[in-house]
């Protein structure tokens, strides 16, 4: 067994350091027959709230919006959709986020 194999300075990165490393990162994403369909970064999907802007403000907003909204039934069905899109994009992030740490932990340093 050689000492030769340090750690990876990745290792000894906090978590919220290599998060603010992954976020900026550009990932493709491909089809299943590999082609890419889109390049982002995670960033991107993590801002992405839709129309209803920030979170913070969500619930307040579409509440007073589905007050006053003709087809509140419609309305509703949108928002489900935008929501479930929105959590996809979170799974997404979280996922490769989980995969990109484990790498990072995992890979060794050349030696000097």
């Amino acid at each position: 067994m050689s000492d030769d194999i340090k750690a990876n300075p990745a290792a000894t990165l906090t978590e919220q350091q290599l998060f603010a490393n992954f976020i900026r990162m550009p990932i493709q994403y491909r089809n299943r027959i590999g082609s890419t369909e889109h390049t982002c970064q995670p960033e991107d999907l993590l801002r992405d709230g839709g129309q209803w802007g920030e979170l913070a403000d969500f619930t307040e907003l579409f509440t007073d919006d589905l007050k006053t909204h003709d087809t509140p039934e419609s309305e509703l069905g949108c928002l489900v959709e935008s929501l479930e899109c929105y959590l996809d994009g979170l799974n997404t992030v979280l996922t490769d986020f989980r995969a990109y740490k484990a790498i990072q932990s995992a890979t060794p340093q050349e030696a000097a």
